[in-house]
């Protein structure tokens, strides 16, 4: 039996935004003011949130939404970046 399509092009997708994220992290851990590296964070969390309850992956789907609000309010500056929240 051949894996359903659809499964197969989310795990694609989101492997590729896990990746771009944990680079995203790393520049963040840097400089944790950029707001252009944070921007694309969430955007990112977003995207990736919103495939994963489409795909029915609805663990994947708390959890991006659990990190993007997370990373919204550390853009949105009602929360500073610290080594607890990293």
């Amino acid at each position: 039996m051949e894996p359903d399509p659809r499964v197969t092009q989310f795990l694609t997708q989101s492997h590729q935004q896990a990746e771009q994220i944990d680079q995203d992290l790393v520049a963040l851990e840097a400089d944790p003011r950029n707001s252009v590296v944070l921007s694309r964070i969430v955007d990112t969390l977003h995207v990736l949130k919103e495939a994963s309850g489409s795909s029915g992956f609805n663990a994947t789907e708390a959890a991006t939404r659990a990190a993007e609000k997370l990373l919204t309010s550390l853009r949105d500056g009602t929360r500073q970046l610290s080594p607890q929240v990293t």
